[in-house]
């Protein structure tokens, strides 16, 4: 696990996503999920940012370019392998006592990405539990929630500097809206 502290600058940018995201999603998009937790897309923006902030510590080569104009799914991380983009998301719980990483079924389907990392913000503090590939989510099985969901434990996800290890290196680009 790696911690990475949230910082004030971080905490504006993700309200700021926040805001502009609630502005549109729901009357766009419904909400698939049935989490009506407050601040649930400041939570999953300030994960990005603090694992964006891990990417800039040890020189990967990353683009953050979201597009959150009804899409709050769309916040995606691009990182490079031999120059190949793979598209990353990063999934986030704001709770200490949460233990896994979860993935709705329609997520896992509606979009492409090749691999999932896990936070969890604790207090002032993100953590950066591991990853896991997209395939490792169909070994594990579906919660018995309302809305088909899989589920991997933050102590089973594959170290971030293995990943790292694989990865270019170069500059983090963030651009944000």
């Amino acid at each position: 696990m790696k911690p990475i502290p949230i910082t004030d600058e971080m905490k504006k940018s993700a309200r700021r996503a926040d805001t502009r995201i609630m502005r549109t999603f729901k009357k766009k998009n419904g909400n698939y999920t049935s989490l009506s937790e407050p601040d649930r897309f400041y939570t999953g923006v300030l994960g990005e940012l603090a694992f964006l902030e891990l990417l800039k510590q040890n020189n990967i080569k990353a683009k953050y370019a979201p597009t959150w104009n009804n899409l709050a799914d769309k916040g995606d991380v691009v990182v490079y392998c031999n120059d190949y983009p793979l598209k990353v998301d990063i999934k986030t719980s704001g709770k200490a006592f949460h233990k896994n990483l979860w993935l709705p079924e329609k997520q896992y389907n509606r979009y492409n990405y090749n691999g999932y990392v896990g936070v969890r913000l604790v207090d002032d503090v993100a953590e950066i539990h591991g990853y896991c590939s997209k395939d490792d989510f169909t070994k594990s099985e579906h919660s018995g929630a309302k809305v088909p969901t899989w589920g991997i434990g933050l102590d089973e996800l594959r170290e971030i500097d293995k990943l790292f290890a694989r990865l270019d290196k170069g500059e983090t680009l963030i651009v944000l809206p």
